[in-house]
């Protein structure tokens, strides 16, 4: 059995806008957000769409603009980027009511967290793990 609750775009979603909440309230460019958090620019592109229809990231175009969080990081629940759901590949049916309280439970725990808890998370990890012989 494989239980999966996120994905590679999942992952991208929270770095990018962990990025803009580390530059809030100004605005950065996207080629910015894809080399720092290492994020193929094409899909950057998608996300920022996608992100943007939700109304969680502002876009400029022009002298000065880029991208920006449409609100505040701390207003921006991580339950409305991730789609909070978790992927079942070969679960014995008896356990899908098992899976869906779990499901709802997950959906809880994620929306107490804001991307502002993600991107102060950041800051006191260390950017490289450390390994110690």
């Amino acid at each position: 059995m494989i239980m999966n609750i996120m994905n590679t775009t999942d992952y991208y979603r929270l770095g990018a806008l962990a990025e803009l909440a580390h530059h809030y309230p100004a605005p950065i460019t996207a080629r910015q957000v894809s080399e720092t958090r290492r994020i193929p620019f094409p899909y950057l592109a998608q996300l920022v769409r996608d992100l943007s229809q939700r109304g969680l990231v502002n876009t400029r175009r022009g002298p000065g603009g880029g991208l920006t969080l449409a609100q505040p990081a701390g207003e921006i629940s991580l339950s409305r980027v991730l789609d909070a759901t978790i992927e079942i590949s070969g679960c014995p049916p008896q356990w899908l009511l098992l899976f869906e309280s779990i499901e709802s439970a997950l959906g809880k725990a994620i929306d107490q967290y804001s991307v502002a808890d993600l991107a102060l998370w950041e800051h006191k990890l260390p950017a490289e793990p450390e390994y110690n012989i």
